[in-house]
């Protein structure tokens, strides 16, 4: 597997339950990161000895330094690879094939246990102390697969309708954690509250069926 040649290759760490600590999958295909494999252990290593990064992150054209970055996960979700980390007190998710010339301080910092649930509960990569709590309407053709699984975050069925609909709640970090999944299930999936968000649905299909 490919996991253990990840983890084989870490001599830093002298103990695989220490490499554990420090790495969330979810899926079962990698992105290839063996470029960076130097840049992976060191942050490996930071995490596991709780020291300070500091980085360039390269989104798009745009290039920042991210400077005195506490790290405390990296999480593969469907292949590809995110550091969750402290950036100023905020909880951010960095692509980690977007990081390069990652250098380890010698300053510590402390881990705090909030912030380690917060990130092993989330069920995606949008990670952020803000929460939106959402109401939809799943229509009576496929409530039977909402009441099978979970198929939006953190999902609750509130109310089951007469007409064989469900009413669901759910919570995310980041709308582009539910508005794909609202899109993929039209029209029997409907956003309730808050409305704006149904509002921004409908917008975009019909810019698109203007445009084509």
């Amino acid at each position: 597997m490919r996991n253990n040649l990840i983890i084989s290759n870490c001599p830093r760490l002298t103990h695989l339950n220490k490499l554990n600590s420090s790495l969330i999958i979810k899926g079962y295909e990698y992105e290839d990161i063996s470029y960076k494999h130097d840049q992976f252990q060191s942050i490996t290593y930071a995490i596991t000895s709780r020291n300070l990064i500091s980085f360039i992150y390269k989104k798009e054209k745009l290039e920042k330094s991210c400077q005195d970055i506490s790290p405390y996960k990296l999480i593969n979700i469907k292949g590809i690879w995110y550091l969750a980390a402290l950036d100023e007190g905020k909880l951010k998710t960095f692509s980690f094939s977007l990081i390069s010339n990652v250098m380890v301080s010698d300053t510590t910092f402390k881990r705090k246990s909030s912030i380690e649930e917060k990130i092993e509960s989330n069920e995606g990569v949008w990670l952020s102390d803000e929460k939106i709590t959402l109401t939809l309407q799943v229509s009576s053709e496929v409530s039977k697969y909402f009441k099978r699984r979970k198929l939006v975050p953190a999902q609750v069925i509130e109310k089951e309708m007469e007409d064989g609909g469900i009413l669901i709640s759910s919570t995310v970090s980041h709308t582009n954690q539910i508005l794909p999944i609202v899109k993929y299930w039209i029209p029997h999936l409907k956003i309730i509250t808050p409305s704006n968000l149904q509002k921004e649905i409908e917008n975009q299909l019909s810019s698109y069926l203007e445009q084509n």
